[in-house]
């Protein structure tokens, strides 16, 4: 049984992973060190979910599919505002980042995404308005459009 739900697992990492390479020729993600994420607060279910596995078989399939990603250091990516950079403390069961500084109010994901992205592509914080031109935090909606738009950022 416990043999079943593995394979189970990682025919939905490997199905999601070439989902991602192939639909996106951009892909930030947080460099996250899940043994230490594990130890220190949610143990079990970080090595369930497989993180570690799922960013290994994201970065082997870029290569074939001639996507680039890019791991960034994870400190403060939810604690800053995505707009003008101030930062703040948020409990984990906050789930709306709303800012002192500039008062944006967003998802705490969304805020978090936008800050992962502004740091995979060298952008401050503030020009995130300009590189957001599909309206939906996407740089580069297919690989039909990659050339246009990735030398645009």
């Amino acid at each position: 049984m416990h043999e079943r739900v593995a394979d189970k697992r990682k025919d939905y990492l490997n199905k999601t992973s070439h989902t991602l390479v192939n639909a996106y020729g951009f892909i930030a993600m947080e460099r996250l060190n899940a043994r230490k994420l594990a130890e220190k607060r949610f143990g079990k279910s970080i090595h369930d979910a497989s993180w570690s596995e799922f960013v290994r078989m994201i970065n082997y399939k870029a290569v074939d599919a001639g996507c680039v990603t890019v791991l960034v250091e994870p400190r403060g990516t939810t604690r800053s505002c995505s707009n003008c950079g101030f930062e703040q403390k948020m409990p984990l069961s906050q789930r709306t980042f709303a800012c002192d500084g500039c008062g944006l109010v967003l998802d705490r994901d969304v805020n978090a995404a936008r800050n992962i992205l502004d740091r995979a592509t060298g952008r401050n914080t503030a020009g995130y308005a300009e590189i957001n031109a599909f309206g939906n935090g996407t740089i580069v909606p297919s690989m039909k459009e990659e050339a246009h738009t990735v030398q645009s950022i």
